[in-house]
């Protein structure tokens, strides 16, 4: 003798019906999250400490920590003056890393020096020193 269940299949139907609409709802959610995530860049910021010695013909600004750059991000300006610079890369990467070194002619002596090393990437200033 067969047993048929005499539920009512109607209510199976519904249940998946609903997760499906569940399932649909977050998946768009995740796609906007996500979407809206791509657009709004988040703007690199990079954090250096640079030390910076003075002697009288050369002022030498060394990396002492922090993220390493791209040599050809890096700008110096003297005295309100772009002005080139040497690089020592120890391990020739291409970076400026910690403990490598940027070397730029110092001013005339009896000329004050201020001194600005920005990130041109990021359009940002890395650091700033004067002496007077």
């Amino acid at each position: 003798m067969e047993r048929h269940y005499a539920g009512n299949e109607d209510a199976v139907s519904e249940l998946i019906g609903e997760m499906m609409v569940l399932f649909i709802t977050v998946a768009v959610f995740a796609l906007l999250i996500a979407t809206a995530n791509g657009l709004m860049g988040r703007p690199r910021t990079d954090i250096v400490a640079i030390g910076a010695t003075n002697n009288s013909s050369t002022v030498l600004l060394t990396h002492m920590g922090g993220d390493s750059l791209a040599f050809g991000d890096i700008g110096v300006i003297v005295n309100g003056h772009a002005t080139p610079y040497t690089r020592a890369d120890g391990n020739d990467n291409g970076l400026w890393d910690l403990g490598e070194a940027l070397a730029v002619a110092s001013p005339p002596p009896g000329q004050e020096l201020d001194l600005i090393v920005y990130d041109a990437a990021a359009h940002a200033v890395l650091g700033e020193f004067s002496s007077g």
